[in-house]
């Protein structure tokens, strides 16, 4: 089969080639997106949703302002999971929604979301490239957490910053 292209953003393709994630809509009208994956099973690309985003929307939203500015700037219009970020391997993701940091098991289809703890309301959560650690914005301060929850702490000692990105071994992590 093929993708339901015209509704998919944010394709990546996994080094082994045998799976592509990217977010998409339930429909043409939907505004809300939701994290799926393709795979090749038995000769056959099987789609499957990895996050249904209507399953982790609260009732208090509490979108940051630097989310609310960034969906501006690229025009986006829609909800749930606008962004997210995967590890080299693309076998783990993490992505907000209105606010909150997740992660999750891009591999397993019986996999649920990890709810991340956090001090606020946080802006593009980027995974490490070895898949272990999220770090993202809340404010203006960068605090970075195990994938499975564990161990949130302040990365960024007290200084400003907007945006953050890991290079490539994942050791370091830049701040904009």
């Amino acid at each position: 089969g093929a993708l339901d292209v015209g509704n998919e953003v944010l394709l990546r393709v996994s080094p082994d080639g045998a799976r592509v994630v990217f977010i998409r809509s339930a429909g043409g009208r939907d505004p809300v997106g939701s994290l799926w994956a393709a795979e090749v099973v038995d000769g056959h690309l099987v789609e499957r949703m990895i996050v249904d985003a209507r399953t982790l929307v609260g009732d208090h939203a509490d979108l940051p302002a630097a989310e609310k500015a960034r969906r501006e700037r690229m025009r986006e219009t829609t909800s749930g999971i606008t962004a997210y970020s995967a590890d080299a391997a693309l076998t783990h993701a993490a992505f907000s929604v209105d606010g909150v940091p997740f992660s999750i098991d891009v591999t397993r289809a019986d996999a649920t979301a990890v709810a991340l703890p956090h001090p606020g309301p946080v802006v593009d959560p980027q995974l490490s490239p070895d898949g272990r650690l999220v770090s993202f914005v809340a404010g203006t301060r960068v605090f970075t957490v195990g994938r499975d929850g564990r161990g949130l702490r302040e990365t960024s000692q007290g200084l400003r910053a907007h945006g953050v990105a890991w290079e490539r071994s994942g050791r370091w992590q830049v701040w904009t």
